[in-house]
């Protein structure tokens, strides 16, 4: 079973003044990685997003959205839709890019770097697909859930969609999705140094595997959020 984590990791520590910006639209904990340079934001959002959050996301990356609603949207909340938006936000409040991600590796596993005004790539899974949105362009790859299993059939709405590309059905390299693989993929593009939020790129996740690096997150202030996964248990 996979651990859930979630936050957005900056490479620069929040100012004052951007900490009060963040503390207008979102309660947060503010976490640094002792010993590299690597912050993370925890952000009050739970559960489904509203219509204008959705409807902002999709300003932002409509093809990529478009895809998730046809591909999952009858099955869960959309919950990576408020961590979509809610990484251009923190970008803007902090002027600088950020890497925002939710990951339970059950069902979400979506990693999204933006910069300040605009979404830069966004990397998600819908089983049994791999989404990969890059500048306007988004990318689907459909993968065998299982040896010998029949490849999936996307539905007919993607082709709706423009700027996608459809690839084949591949076997996944080890037989099963790995543990938070889209946010250590983009993590270590992004800030290697964060890595370490999730031990590993294979291994164990959440506040425990930083532990188990020596660098287990340490809280420096919060506003309007009483809990984080990155809380020391």
């Amino acid at each position: 079973m996979g651990q859930r984590i979630q936050g957005v990791v900056v490479r620069t520590e929040p100012s004052a003044a951007a900490l009060d910006a963040v503390a207008e639209h979102y309660g947060f904990r503010l976490f640094e990685l002792p010993g590299v340079k690597a912050w993370i934001l925890d952000l009050a959002i739970s559960g489904r997003p509203d219509r204008a959050t959705v409807r902002a996301a999709r300003a932002m990356a409509p093809g990529y959205v478009d895809a998730v609603r046809v591909l999952d949207g009858d099955e869960h909340d959309l919950e990576q839709l408020g961590w979509l938006h809610a990484s251009a936000a923190i970008a803007g409040f902090l002027s600088e890019p950020v890497l925002g991600f939710i990951s339970d590796d059950l069902i979400l596993d979506f990693a999204a770097i933006a910069r300040p005004g605009r979404i830069e790539v966004v990397a998600d899974h819908v089983a049994p697909y791999l989404l990969r949105w890059d500048s306007g362009a988004l990318t689907i790859q459909p993968y065998l859930q299982t040896a010998g299993a029949g490849a999936p059939r996307p539905p007919e709405e993607l082709e709706l969609i423009p700027a996608v590309s459809l690839m084949t059905a591949e076997p996944l390299p080890d037989g099963q999705y790995p543990l938070h693989g889209n946010v250590a993929a983009e993590l270590q593009e992004f800030a290697p140094p964060a890595i370490a939020l999730i031990g590993d790129a294979g291994g164990a996740g959440g506040a425990g595997g930083a532990a188990g690096t020596g660098n287990a997150p340490r809280l420096l202030t919060l506003r309007g959020l009483d809990r984080s996964c990155w809380d020391p248990e």
